[in-house]
């Protein structure tokens, strides 16, 4: 079950392209996946990034319909992997944080692929309404409508991966920051046990000088050594 979904956002251009961006907590001790439906033939892009939580590592793996592992990476803070479909199915995307016993791990994950693809899930209504909209009426414009119409689709490609990217920098500095607010804790900890040892030893130190000078200290007559010198008077 996902714990916290930041954003998910699936995209149907003219051209039908796929495009899914989730944030995901990865609870110690549990694993979550998602489940996409794919066609054979797209170039698919994939990428994930531990945000937050422990040592920032997760294992990620994709699995085929047919149960083939076609990527995997164990303990990493993130990657990006490309790959063509070979079959046509339900392909599954794991993050896996089943090693880890106490840390939580918050993740960025996003699939896409500019390739034309009409997911079976999606509304039918909204893929008819798309094909309408896609018919030229011009008759002898076909061909400029057409040509403007692809490109269109690679500037719209090419705004998508540049927003992709800005994404991913975004999700990097989440990362980085995570990173060094725990670095600030642990530096604000160790610095408190620094100063209350160097009180602790300079206070024992400041007892003992004094205790030098006390006639009446018994931790004094031991550093001055008068309890040897009473013992060899007395014979002992």
């Amino acid at each position: 079950m996902l714990f916290l979904v930041l954003f998910v956002s699936l995209f149907f251009s003219s051209s039908y392209c796929l495009q899914a961006e989730i944030a995901v907590v990865v609870e110690p001790g549990l694993r979550e996946c998602f489940h996409q439906y794919l066609i054979s033939g797209l170039n698919m892009e994939t990428d994930y990034q531990v945000i937050s939580g422990g040592e920032l590592d997760i294992t990620y793996w994709i699995t085929t319909p047919s149960n083939r592992i076609l990527f995997t990476e164990t303990k990493k803070q993130g990657g990006q992997f490309q790959f063509k479909s070979e079959e046509t199915g339900e392909y599954r995307f794991c993050l896996d944080n089943s090693f880890s016993r106490f840390a939580k791990k918050q993740v960025f994950f996003y699939l896409s692929s500019n390739d034309d693809f009409i997911d079976p899930n999606f509304p039918q209504s909204a893929v008819d309404s798309l094909n309408h909209a896609a018919k030229d009426d011009l008759g002898d414009l076909t061909d400029k409508l057409s040509n403007f119409q692809d490109l269109f689709n690679r500037v719209n490609t090419n705004l998508e991966r540049a927003q992709h990217v800005q994404k991913l920098f975004q999700v990097y500095e989440l990362s980085d920051r995570s990173h060094l607010e725990d670095l600030f804790v642990r530096v604000n900890f160790w610095s408190i046990i620094n100063i209350l040892v160097m009180v602790l030893v300079g206070a024992i130190q400041v007892f003992m000088i004094r205790s030098l000078f006390e006639d009446k200290s018994k931790i004094g007559r031991v550093l001055r050594g008068d309890v040897a010198q009473t013992k060899s008077r007395l014979g002992l």
